[in-house]
């Protein structure tokens, strides 16, 4: 998940790469067709249409068949989108994109996951002077923790700025100044 993060801004703004059943051909539609287009072969043959026609209708409904067919033919179950989208679904509340810090708290999250990247891959850590073992496991819970509370400094600060635009009178204003 952390490796797409523009896919997983994509499903958050609607976008699904799960088929839409409904724009696929129902297979009545496309069996319907066929039958009928055999029967008008099997009429021309016993009318005593010229070989060639028929062969060449035969032809022309295969490759219409083929491409109903290529053109409703479903993305492969284990599409690297579909598997994101569902584990998307599956892990809503537990992941966070880009969109969701302003460009203030992008840049304190940016220092924050440098210094743990910086703690990681230090001599000290590899050599195992530091507890490698718990920094493994806090860090990123630390991380975790920082863009959460980050995401909810940007949530306040839009916020802000939404009540500073609506206060338009002068009082309004003086007080939301120190804010």
């Amino acid at each position: 998940m952390r490796r797409n993060g523009r896919l997983l801004s994509r499903f958050r703004s609607g976008w699904n790469p799960e088929p839409d059943a409904s724009a696929r051909v129902p297979a009545v539609i496309v069996t319907a067709f066929g039958a009928t287009m055999l029967a008008g072969l099997g009429g021309t043959i016993l009318v005593g249409v010229p070989l060639a026609f028929s062969i060449a209708a035969a032809v022309i409904c295969l490759t219409v068949l083929g491409i109903i067919y290529l053109v409703t033919k479903p993305a492969p179950a284990d599409s690297v989108e579909r598997v994101l989208y569902r584990h998307a679904r599956h892990y809503r509340g537990g992941y966070l994109i880009l969109e969701d810090f302003d460009y203030g708290a992008r840049e304190l999250l940016g220092r924050a996951q440098r210094a743990i990247d910086h703690i990681l891959r230090s001599r000290v850590n590899v050599m195992g002077m530091l507890d490698s073992v718990r920094n493994a496991v806090m860090l990123p819970a630390e991380e975790w923790q920082i863009a959460r509370l980050l995401t909810k400094l940007s949530e306040l600060r839009a916020r802000h700025r939404h009540m500073a635009r609506g206060g338009r009178t002068p009082e309004v204003a003086a007080a939301m100044a120190p804010m």
